[in-house]
């Protein structure tokens, strides 16, 4: 129990008072949940910032439940709110209990369940640690524990309920628990925190540390990264045979100790398989939470034959990014692109005055493009940095031509770790690559920060998601991230916690996502036109991807645009 300690208002935001331990933060947190009303716990979190979560969890549930063809499973939802995720699940199996210790919470659950005619629900107003007393000493297949309930209990809580799981747990069932992702944690505070005051009260003075929103009322909240939660998981005696992050979450799927595979449903499915995101856990996942870097892979793929030739023939292998759509008349693709390329040199310009003897890195240079065309009008010697060979082949033979070397250079490395000097750059510019770097998204503004001189400038445009995904669209999102095999995208809310994180000041966003859509559907049409000089197999691929960044895109999951940031002096 690491006390957190008040900072006195002279020096920070927090008035000076006691050192508040987070036993004794987290009864409170404990005592205003229990006290939370109905209303505002619909319409802030079931039904708005966490509704793709619950859905998720009835999903999961369907899965599970049929691993027990012709059983009588029993599901136990603990912490169950206003008893949605019950009454969902309540078809997929035999019997449903569901646990809270809000009163009023349980009375709506149970005029909801008997206004949908659930006969199989059980809704009990109690608190978690005697569940087996509660459930008078029933058995249950599958218990879940999700949201972030289970990281809200009390320590001594939470190991209670560990133990009082392992006991109504069948041997072979299933304990899911979920956790709110330490990732998504500075896009609730814009999306959730700031509409919930009953919960938090203000949001002024508030900071961020160590994945924990801490208020200036004491009211103090974490957010789980995937290790953690695997860790906290063990600590208290069970076994974690995966971690599932989506959407703004984290499911952790537990078993009783020495629990092994040998049970295969009908359908030849081993127990405990049925259940993944979209048919994947997260370890198949090529940038995945193990800590895997996504170099070799995306070197390897823009390396490729098969790409290689498609940036050639649809992009034309100068700038192979979104293009900007948003002028009159709607511009031609390479016009789009070279108006983006325009906007980002203007901001870089801004931010720091161009011009011979200025040096920039470009990190994700391709086939270097926006490097030439920065060098070209302003004098400035660029160094490109990118991963892939043919990429940097290409780049190379465009310079020589055009008797560049001078102000080219061309480094074949991950943008994560380059080998410039310190402070050796006025500014760092990056179109559409960031994304590439996975759960490394870090490391590249570690590396940024390091090479800018003070009061150097980072100006990027990236593809990121959405601080709220809403339910509707996740399946939108999770095609996006299956094509591109990443769990998440970049936020512009975390991306301003990483640059404070490393020394970096965000100044400003500029949003220009109505474009992506746009961009990715003049490729696809392009791509119809030119299918003729690629196999079926290949467009038919490229053309369901290409769909799936326009309907993420429509669906409002997607944000794009040019990020301002800035090495203080």
């Amino acid at each position: 129990r690491v006390p957190l300690k008040r900072t006195d208002t002279k020096n920070g935001t927090m008035p000076a008072t006691k050192v508040v331990c987070e036993e004794e933060q987290c009864n409170k947190q404990q005592f205003s949940w229990s006290a939370c009303a109905v209303g505002a716990w619909r319409n802030e979190m079931t039904l708005k910032t966490f509704s793709a979560l619950d859905s998720k969890q009835v999903e999961l549930v369907k899965e599970y439940a049929s691993a027990w063809p012709g059983r009588d499973v029993g599901l136990l939802d603990i912490a169950c709110g206003t008893g949605e995720h019950v009454i969902r699940c309540a078809p997929f199996v035999g019997r449903c209990w569901g646990v809270d210790n809000n009163a009023s919470f349980i009375q709506h659950a149970q005029q909801e369940a008997a206004k949908a005619g659930v006969k199989n629900v059980n809704l009990i107003h109690h608190d978690a640690t005697v569940i087996q007393e509660v459930t008078a000493q029933q058995k249950f297949e599958i218990i879940t524990c999700v949201g972030n309930s289970f990281g809200i209990f009390p320590v001594q809580v939470r190991e209670a309920v560990s133990k009082q799981v392992l006991n109504v747990l069948t041997d072979d069932g299933v304990f899911i628990v979920g956790f709110w992702h330490a990732a998504h944690l500075p896009g609730a505070v814009e999306t959730f925190y700031k509409n919930v005051p009953q919960l938090c009260g203000s949001l002024e003075g508030s900071r961020l540390e160590n994945n924990t929103l801490v208020t200036c009322t004491g009211y103090t909240t974490h957010w789980w990264t995937p290790e953690e939660a695997r860790s906290c998981m063990e600590n208290f005696g069970l076994e974690v045979e995966h971690v599932l992050e989506y959407a703004n979450g984290l499911f952790v799927f537990c078993r009783k100790p020495g629990y092994t595979k040998s049970h295969t449903t009908a359908n030849g499915m081993a127990n405990g398989q049925a259940a993944t995101a979209n048919g994947k856990h997260s370890s198949n996942y090529a940038y995945s939470s193990n800590g895997d870097g996504p170099e070799d892979a995306v070197g390897a793929y823009y390396s490729s034959e098969d790409a290689f030739k498609f940036y050639k023939a649809l992009w034309g292998s100068v700038h192979i990014h979104i293009g900007s759509y948003d002028t009159e008349p709607t511009p031609c693709l390479e016009d789009a692109c070279h108006t983006t390329v325009e906007r980002l040199l203007a901001h870089v310009n801004g931010a720091v005055k161009l011009g011979p003897g200025k040096v920039v890195a470009d990190l994700g240079a391709a086939y270097g493009g926006t490097a030439r065309l920065f060098a070209r009008s302003h004098g400035c010697r660029v160094h490109c940095i990118e991963i892939s060979e043919k990429e940097n082949e290409d780049n190379a033979r465009v310079t020589e031509a055009e008797k560049m070397q001078d102000l080219i250079a061309i480094h074949p490395e991950s943008f994560c770790e380059t080998s410039l000097p310190n402070a050796s750059v006025d500014a760092v510019y990056s179109i559409d690559s960031l994304l590439h770097a996975g759960p490394k998204r870090g490391d590249v503004f570690a590396e940024v920060a390091r090479i800018l001189k003070p009061g150097g400038a980072f100006v990027y445009a990236d593809i990121m998601q959405a601080d709220l995904l809403p339910e509707e669209g996740m399946p939108l999102l999770t095609r996006v991230l299956e094509r591109l095999k990443l769990i998440r995208l970049g936020t512009v809310a975390s991306d301003r916690v990483l640059a404070a994180q490393h020394g970096l000041v965000a100044e400003a966003f500029h949003d220009h996502s109505t474009n992506v859509a746009a961009h990715y559907g003049t490729i696809r049409q392009r791509l119809m036109e030119k299918r003729s000089q690629f196999s079926d197999a290949f467009v038919e691929r490229m053309s369901a991807g290409l769909e799936a960044w326009v309907a993420a895109s429509k669906g409002g999951m997607l944000v794009w645009g040019f990020t301002v940031m800035r090495k203080p002096n």
